[in-house]
Formats: C-alpha cells, sequence, structure tokens
C-alpha cells in the first residue's frame, strides 16, 4: 500500500491494477498467499486512494472467487461477461487491422456451394439480412437460378483467414491465435500492398505452422538476449507442458528441481 500511495501522491491520477490470466492465481498460490492478497484488496478499496482494480478470469475459475466474496462483500457487484466475437465482428476486426496497415481491398473468394466456407449456422439472422438486401441491390431481376449466389460470392479472403484459423470443433477464434496468424502475414505481405489474395494467405502455410515459427522466433530472441544456449530453454518450456500436451503450471522451484534430475 506504502508503494501505491506514493504513486498515486506523485500524479494525483487514478492507479489501475489489473490482473490478467487471474486463474493462474488459484492453480500456483496457497491459501496463506491467497488470503495475503484478499488482505490487499480490502485495505485498497477501503483507503481514500483512487485505485480501480480490474481482473481478468476465465470462466471456469468464475467461482473461486467465492472466497473473496465472503471476505468483500459486493466484490462481484462489477462482473462483465466478455463473450467471443462472432464471425462477422471478427471480420470487421481483421478489416480494421488491415485497414491500419494500408490493405483496403480483398479477393473475393468465389468457391462453389459444397465447398462455401461460411455455412448457414455460420451466419447470424443480422447477417443473413444483409445478404438478402445486397441480393436485391445487385440483382434486382433475380428470377432464374443461373443467376450468381450472393451469399457464396460476397465472400473475401478474410473469410478464408477466419476458416484456417476458427477451431473445427468450437467455430470459434483464438484471439492471441489471430494476432500472431495476422501479424505473420502484415509482415510477409510487400509495404505497398494494398490487396489482400489468397495466394497471399497460402503462402504463410497453417495456423500450426504459423505458430511453430513464432515460438521458434521467440526462443530465438530471448536466447540471444540472455545469452543461453536454446536447447535449455526448450528444455524449461517442455518442463511446462503435461504428457498429455496441455499447460502445466510450475513454480520456479519446482523447474529448477525439474532440470537437476534430468541434467542427472
Amino acid at each position: 500500500m506504502k508503494c501505491l500511495s506514493t504513486l498515486y501522491l506523485d500524479y494525483f491520477r487514478t492507479v489501475y491494477l489489473i490482473y490478467d490470466q487471474f486463474e493462474e492465481f488459484f492453480i500456483q498460490s496457497s491459501e496463506k498467499e491467497r488470503e495475503a492478497f484478499c488482505y490487499f484488496l480490502k485495505e485498497c478499496l477501503s483507503s481514500k486512494l483512487n485505485v480501480k482494480i480490474i481482473i481478468i478470469i476465465r470462466e471456469e475459475y468464475l467461482g473461486s472467487l467465492d472466497e473473496f466474496e465472503q471476505r468483500m462483500p459486493n466484490f462481484m457487484e462489477n462482473c462483465f461477461r466478455l463473450e467471443r466475437m462472432s464471425k462477422k465482428v471478427i471480420k470487421k476486426v481483421m478489416g480494421d487491422i488491415f485497414r491500419d496497415n494500408g490493405i483496403i481491398e480483398y479477393e473475393p473468394i468465389n468457391v462453389s456451394k459444397d465447398e462455401k466456407l461460411v455455412h448457414d449456422d455460420d451466419i447470424d439472422e443480422e447477417e443473413l439480412s444483409q445478404i438478402k438486401k445486397k441480393e436485391k441491390e445487385e440483382y434486382p431481376n433475380l428470377k432464374t437460378k443461373n443467376q450468381p449466389d450472393v451469399s457464396v460470392d460476397i465472400q473475401d479472403a478474410r473469410d478464408l483467414i477466419y476458416d484456417n484459423i476458427k477451431d473445427s470443433v468450437a467455430k470459434t477464434v483464438d484471439l492471441p491465435y489471430m494476432q500472431v496468424y495476422l501479424d505473420k502475414l502484415i509482415r510477409k505481405l510487400p509495404e505497398s500492398t494494398h490487396k489482400l489474395t489468397r495466394a497471399d494467405i497460402n503462402s504463410i502455410g497453417k495456423l500450426e505452422d504459423v505458430l511453430a515459427a513464432f515460438l521458434g522466433e521467440s526462443v530465438d530472441t530471448i536466447a540471444s538476449k540472455l545469452g543461453c544456449p536454446k536447447d535449455e530453454l526448450w528444455t524449461v518450456l517442455n518442463c511446462l507442458v503435461s504428457v498429455d500436451g496441455t499447460k502445466q503450471a510450475l513454480k520456479q522451484e519446482d523447474i529448477k528441481k525439474t532440470l537437476e534430475i534430468l541434467n542427472d
């Protein structure tokens, strides 16, 4: 609290304490550490300092906050649930990112009905309404079966990206994966690029290839900064993956013990 008080008095501005991936706190902390942190939060909330606390936690760990609620009534009063973004919103976000990088056009992706990237259950009612409106505007005299299917023709390169990065089961997109994928794509494009094409997207490979390359580049950068062999970093990373291939949270002392055993 002393540090917060000093910080506030230095600037007389609101101090924000932001705790991202807060589920890790419950995975790794002891009961004593949780009690100490809860006491710290109570001090912050009862102090005269202008302190705002933002806790970001996965939904499945939301129940873990009950112990805070017991000690601090109304702790969950300002809870906000962040929904996964729909395909329509994802495409808009991609459009904003591309526009900031000088890309304002997209190659249309014309595919057959059997191959189309957008399936009926992937489109919300509002999007279907917009498709029908566009169909009437572009094909006012639509009477024959041979006229183009607008619901397919309006697809563009962003739909191809969405199809490449979405989870095949949940039909949703993990935003960190999208960030890495788009960063790789944009960095590979020539500076003068203003139109995104299918060839541009195909040139960077599948999502798993992009993620593997990103991890490799990150290891190279960290090894260079620390002046240590890359093999040692890969060994540490392997310690953080369980036998089932999922993330495994370990404390620093546990990692050291694991490395000692491996080196012996």
